[in-house]
This record gives C-alpha cells, sequence and structure tokens, in this order.
C-alpha cells in the first residue's frame, strides 16, 4: 500500500521544476495527502551564490551553504505517515539504527551523544531536537532555520517536535530539517527541508527524499 503512495510521486502536479523556474515553497496540503502520496518540490541551484539570492531559502541556509561554489539542490516535501507523533522523539532520531538507514552510503559509528561518524573518519552525522519539552538547537543559525522552517506553513506552526540531520565532510553536506505534526492518534504529517551539497544533483535528492519517506514509515527500532 505505502508503494502505491510512492507511485503518487510522479503524478503530483507540483513535482516538476522547470529549468530557470523562479524557486517557490509550495502550501501542505493536508487533505490530499491523507490520500496517498508525497507533495514535494526539487529546486537546483547552479551554485551558493545562487541559493543565497533565492530569499525563501537563504533563511533555512542554517550551514552556509551560500559560500560554495558547488550546486546546491535543495527539497521542500510532506507525507502523511501511520504512525503517532510520539515515535519521533529525540530518542528515536538519534537511534543509530535510524541514522544508518537514513545514510545508507555510509559505514557509521557512534562518536558522542547524537554524533556519528563514518569508519573512514571522513564524514560527519550531528542530530539536533527541538520540542516545548527539550531543545539541542546550536548554532542560532539554526535556531533561526528550525522557526522559520515551522512558519512556512500554517499546519506546521504547531508542530509537535522538530528534529534535524547535519551531515558534513567527506565530499558531500547536506542539512535535513524535519516538522512534526500530529493529525490523529496514529496519523502524522512530516514535513521536511533539504539542502544538499554535492554531485548528486536534483535526481540524488528526489531519490534521497523518496526512500527516507518510506523508511519513517516502515522502520522498526529496538
Amino acid at each position: 500500500m505505502f508503494l502505491l503512495r510512492m507511485l503518487a510521486l510522479c503524478l503530483w502536479p507540483l513535482a516538476a521544476v522547470l529549468a530557470g523556474a523562479e524557486p517557490t515553497l509550495f502550501a501542505v496540503d493536508v487533505v490530499a495527502l491523507e490520500k496517498g502520496g508525497i507533495q514535494h518540490r526539487v529546486v537546483p541551484f547552479v551554485n551558493g551564490a545562487a541559493l543565497a539570492a533565492s530569499p525563501e531559502w537563504a533563511e533555512l541556509d542554517a550551514m552556509n551553504f551560500a559560500a560554495t561554489k558547488a550546486a546546491v539542490a535543495t527539497a521542500k516535501w510532506a507525507v502523511v505517515l501511520a504512525r503517532p507523533a510520539g515515535f519521533f522523539n529525540e530518542q528515536n532520531m538519534a537511534h543509530p539504527n535510524w541514522i544508518r538507514s537514513f545514510f545508507p552510503d555510509l559505514e557509521l559509528r557512534e562518536d558522542g551523544e547524537n554524533k556519528f561518524v563514518s569508519t573512514d573518519g571522513k564524514t560527519k552525522i550531528e542530530v539536533f531536537f527541538d520540542s516545548d519539552d527539550m531543545s539541542n538547537l546550536r548554532p542560532r543559525r539554526l535556531v533561526h532555520a528550525v522557526a522559520r522552517s515551522r512558519s512556512l506553513d500554517p499546519v506546521t506552526q504547531g508542530s509537535f517536535a522538530s528534529f534535524v540531520l547535519w551531515r558534513h565532510g567527506g565530499g558531500e553536506d547536506e542539512l535535513a530539517m524535519f516538522n512534526v505534526v500530529p493529525l490523529e492518534a496514529r496519523k502524522t504529517l512530516v514535513v521536511g527541508y533539504m539542502l544538499r551539497v554535492g554531485e548528486k544533483g536534483r535526481e540524488g535528492t528526489l531519490k534521497a527524499l523518496l526512500a527516507r519517506a518510506k523508511l519513517a514509515q516502515d522502520i522498526t527500532l529496538d
């Protein structure tokens, strides 16, 4: 059933991005998402300067990807999952199985609280979490970016929690932010924003968000 929802990705009218089109962030359509599918938009930029020229994405750039001369791919996506919002807590979002599944191209080991490093030492993953009960967000630009991401849609202004994954080093940098909104006892809206620097570009970003949406639905953490 979830596979059918994934296939709807290809049919979603907001999925297409024309080269040179003015980047815009869509409004999340919860009613449509409850029927299945993923709402998403991927926007490629030729370099960090082009990213900085987009006001909507520049405010989400907490790690100064604007300084890079490499291409930057960005994405916003939203999906409704058959999971309770409580699944997306601080412990689960930093669980080794969750992190390793999120980055299947890396062999990772724990490197302190909410931190992971690749076995070759080149790539690091840091996990941040924010809710009414606790927050370990830092630096200040990340606090601003998460707050801004929540404000972009009326529905995410009342998020249960937000979590962030920051991948850096090893030739590919990524900042991924997720806002979690409870809809019913076992129905949760997740709205994500992704900024990626590296060679994988639009196609790699699209593949990653599709895989992560399925992971968020299917994974079990023991």
